[in-house]
């Protein structure tokens, strides 16, 4: 990606340093963050979308 980047400045004669086209982890980085819903929050999430899909259920099956 930033080859083609760098090719298109060098047509325009725009001078770039290494740094510019160059990708560098921060020395503090951890890796990445991995967000996990935990089982208690997915049981909570199935529940109120249980209930909410019975609910729209029995609204819709009692309409006339």
């Amino acid at each position: 990606m930033f080859e083609a980047y760098a090719a298109a400045c060098k047509t325009e004669q725009q001078v770039l340093t290494a740094d510019q086209t160059l990708l560098q982890l921060p020395s503090n980085w951890d890796g990445p963050f991995v967000a996990i819903l935990p089982d208690g929050g997915a049981a909570v999430a199935v529940a109120v979308a249980g209930f909410l899909g019975i609910s729209a259920l029995v609204i819709l099956s009692n309409l006339e």
